[in-house]
């Protein structure tokens, strides 16, 4: 087996912007949806001084993950994410991997020329419907969006059917890219946006 090959996984979403939460979660449950967690994510974003994770459509992120309603299973992932394909909705291949020392990870990583670009917080809710998990987000400055992942393109364009979301506008880009387009046209210097900070 090539060095790494097992750990590769391509990831499918379909990420929709949304103004309420409220009519989509009574449609899940309407559908016995299950509800899974309540998490606070910390996502940290990771790139050198030639900016070769942003110019090649990569990303390097750090995640710290709160779960708020069972702290025990709180964690830090690390994820490599690939170009993303020309397809229906957003794939990309992932590469995850829980870290347990952050500060040694940081020191390692700066070592080799890599800084934080940026991080923000999000309040994810996470449903499972029909093999999908489906994530209501709330995000500073960009608001609020559904996200659905799936194995496949049919089981994301079923579940989008089935929950009644087909005109909402799909985004392509990822919470980083619109965060930092969004930055800018504010005029924000700052790279650490927390919702609290809304």
């Amino acid at each position: 087996m090539p060095f790494g090959e097992k750990f590769l996984a391509i990831e499918i979403e379909a990420k929709l912007k949304i103004e309420s939460f409220a009519p989509l979660i009574e449609r899940l449950s309407r559908f016995s949806a299950k509800r899974e967690s309540l998490l606070r994510q910390v996502d940290t974003y990771l790139d050198n001084k030639n900016k070769d994770m942003l110019t090649s459509d990569c990303s390097l992120r750090l995640r710290s993950e709160s779960d708020l309603e069972n702290p025990e299973n709180s964690q830090i992932i690390l994820a490599y994410k690939g170009p993303r394909n020309d397809d229906k909705y957003k794939s990309r291949e992932e590469i995850e991997t829980n870290i347990s020392d952050i500060d040694a990870f940081c020191e390692i990583m700066k070592k080799l020329g890599y800084e934080r670009s940026l991080s923000f917080d999000k309040l994810r809710e996470t449903w499972l419907l029909d093999d999908c998990l489906v994530c209501l987000d709330r995000l500073p400055l960009i608001g609020n969006f559904v996200e659905i992942e799936a194995a496949s393109q049919e089981a994301i364009s079923k579940v989008i059917s089935k929950l009644s979301i087909e005109t909402l506008n799909q985004e392509t880009k990822s919470y980083a890219c619109m965060i930092q387009e969004s930055l800018k046209e504010k005029g924000i210097e700052s790279r650490v946006l927390y919702l609290e900070q809304d």
